[in-house]
């Protein structure tokens, strides 16, 4: 019984893990799209790469949440995946910052 408890826990943890990169995914996308439809900022070539991690690791944890959300495995390796979009977005950003400060 206390095995069956914990596997549900460690399972609830993946989960909640994916729903947060989900919900952080989703509110950055929002606040660059509402930032140029409703504000005319333009964004550069740089800040449209960026958005590329954030639609990965938004649609990831999507699938692992609705599809896969009984397999501990695919959800420890959809967070890991989703952490590799997150490392690939903060070289992006390393970059995209050091050409904005010359």
């Amino acid at each position: 019984m206390a095995l069956k408890s914990i596997l549900f826990s460690f399972l609830a943890t993946h989960k909640i893990v994916l729903a947060f990169v989900g919900l952080i995914s989703f509110f950055s996308l929002a606040a660059a799209f509402i930032a140029e439809i409703f504000f005319a900022l333009e964004p550069c070539q740089l800040c449209i790469y960026q958005r590329y991690p954030f639609a990965f690791a938004l649609l990831i944890s999507l699938i692992s949440l609705t599809i896969f959300r009984k397999s501990n495995k695919i959800l420890r390796i959809s967070i890991m995946l989703c952490a590799l979009g997150m490392l690939v977005n903060a070289g992006i950003a390393f970059y995209h910052t050091g050409i904005e400060q010359h």
